[in-house]
């Protein structure tokens, strides 16, 4: 596990497996941080693609209670329909409440909808998204 990339205050990436499989972990959800999050997410994903590599991605926002906005659920569209056709797996990670529980659902099934080969899976813990991605990286 690398040390946590500061992308902005509320921003970060980490990188386990020699950069196989990224952590984005999100604090707030003003613009700023949700469009420096899509974006950087594009970019790392168009990379990983060029290189013919799967995506491995965990998108962490367990330290925000309410993270569904129209603008983040735009961004995250723009995400899917950026690379349609990317293959890998995709964790989101959220807080443990009802409300996330029922934001978790539409995520799950929005992602599946648009990227086919990317499984979507939605946890309350980054260890069992750490887990889950593992999954894939002992394949």
């Amino acid at each position: 596990m690398s040390e946590p990339e500061q992308i902005t205050p509320h921003l970060t990436i980490t990188w386990f497996y020699d950069h196989a499989l990224a952590m984005f972990s999100v604090y707030d959800v003003n613009r700023k941080t949700i469009d420096a999050w899509a974006d950087t997410v594009i970019e790392l994903t168009e990379q990983k693609l060029g290189q013919g590599e799967p995506v491995r991605w965990i998108h962490n926002a367990e330290t925000i209670a309410f993270p569904a906005t129209p603008y983040i659920k735009q961004r995250s569209e723009d995400i899917q329909l950026a690379h349609p056709h990317a293959n890998g797996s995709a964790a989101i990670v959220l807080a443990k409440n009802p409300i996330c529980y029922i934001i978790g659902q539409s995520i799950i099934y929005l992602g599946q909808s648009r990227q086919l080969d990317v499984a979507h899976q939605v946890f309350y813990s980054v260890a069992d998204a750490l887990q889950w991605q593992e999954s894939f990286l002992n394949k």
